[in-house]
């Protein structure tokens, strides 16, 4: 078990890095559509 590929562990870390970026951006655009609605 310890012999565990590192580049797997790596893309495993980077899939779910890129996944969480992902939703902040989700949540940062759903913000801005809130204010852009009530600039409207």
């Amino acid at each position: 078990m310890a012999s565990m590929p590192k580049r797997r562990r790596a893309r495993f870390y980077a899939m779910r890095r890129s996944y969480r970026n992902d939703w902040r951006v989700l949540e940062h655009n759903q913000q801005l559509a809130m204010r852009l609605n009530g600039w409207i």
